[in-house]
């Protein structure tokens, strides 16, 4: 076994070893957070089911449908992954203010600096800029759809589509 060849050739290895282990064993279990590269459970704690619509985005630029295949994975994140923390984020924004609590004085009511209150407008000029430096393109028009897409035997199919507004 591993750690019994380590205790026996370096004890004090063994010792930081297992320490680093037990660490993060209480961190996850003391405050349930997913701390350790070792110990991901948020990662497969639920299965997906493909009789759930899947949530996707379509972003319209200058008239013409955004083909992100030719963006990196890092570039995609920016486009959709934003778009759906900023529809989220009030209430985001109570759930770090519950996770930010048990640490903070208990005479500490929730303030603007615990929570996030970028407007609409705010998020839409900054999403701009971040399409623009992404597609090397000038954006005179961006619309952005949230779309709802259903597993039928052989291919996907449409389910709902919103227009975001705040993109207008």
């Amino acid at each position: 076994m591993f750690l019994v060849q380590l205790y026996r050739h370096h004890k004090v290895l063994f010792v930081l070893f297992v320490g680093w282990i037990l660490a993060f064993v209480f961190l996850n279990v003391k405050w349930g957070m997913v701390a350790s590269p070792v110990y991901q459970y948020g990662m497969f704690s639920k299965p997906m089911s493909i009789e759930e619509p899947q949530p996707a985005y379509r972003i319209v630029v200058n008239g013409e449908m955004l083909n992100t295949v030719h963006y990196s994975f890092a570039q995609r994140d920016v486009l959709y992954v934003s778009l759906d923390k900023f529809r989220w984020q009030s209430e985001q924004n109570r759930k770090v203010f519950q996770a930010l609590k048990k640490f903070l004085p208990t005479a500490v009511e929730q303030r603007a600096t615990y929570t996030n209150t970028i407007s609409h407008q705010q998020f839409s000029d900054w999403y701009r800029e971040r399409v623009s430096e992404i597609t090397g393109l000038r954006v005179r028009s961006l619309e952005v759809y949230q779309e709802y897409w259903k597993w039928h035997p052989g291919a996907c199919a449409l389910q709902s589509s919103e227009k975001l507004i705040y993109f207008d």
